[in-house]
């Protein structure tokens, strides 16, 4: 059987090991909890819970960007983690220097 043609950019950066294109996969479970931590987030703007609802979330993303770093099918899965990780760090980072 024929592989399908691709560009190079699109197979340097959707492919898998196994050469197939890999966009969309199904979310494991960090996702879901920053998923579900948002839509929580706000649900319980001016509550008790928003705190521990920000922290799961940011845990979360965290967690989802490590695995994708190191994990991901595909390089645009990579770089994705490690857009989404920079992103959140710096994040962080602003509201950290706002405090102080």
């Amino acid at each position: 059987m024929k592989k399908p043609h691709h560009s190079l950019l699109v197979s340097w950066l959707f492919a898998d090991a196994n050469g197939q294109l890999v966009i969309i996969q199904f979310p494991n479970v960090s996702l879901w909890a920053a998923v579900a931590a948002w839509i929580g987030l706000h649900w319980a703007a001016v509550s008790r819970w928003h705190m521990a609802l920000e922290i799961v979330y940011t845990a979360a993303l965290i967690v989802w960007a490590v695995q994708e770093i190191g994990w991901g099918a595909s390089r645009f899965r990579r770089i994705l983690g490690a857009v989404v990780l920079g992103w959140v760090l710096i994040g962080l980072a602003m509201r950290l220097m706002q405090r102080y």
